[in-house]
């Protein structure tokens, strides 16, 4: 099944229109268990490049599911925005 979501990635991203890029921040540390063992994981913020131009959030994110909401939330925004 393809969401919503899906479609609007595939669609910035075939078409190269924008990229939605993770960049680690460095001492923003935290800790969560995956299969089992309790692992560091640094949080990030998302830089969106659209053309030549690079724009950075101010957000950090965890890298779980709140970062991968946020990543198809802003796809489907600029999606919703397109014109035909």
């Amino acid at each position: 099944m393809v969401t919503e979501g899906m479609k609007a990635m595939a669609w910035a991203l075939n078409g190269e229109h924008l990229k939605v890029i993770p960049v680690v921040q460095v001492g923003s540390a935290y800790k969560t268990k995956i299969k089992g063992k309790t692992v560091t994981l640094n949080k990030v913020k998302l830089q969106i490049e659209i053309g030549n131009g690079l724009h950075m959030g101010t957000a950090e994110y965890k890298q779980d599911k709140e970062m991968s909401d946020k990543i198809e939330e802003i796809y489907l925004y600029y999606y919703n925005q397109r014109t035909v």
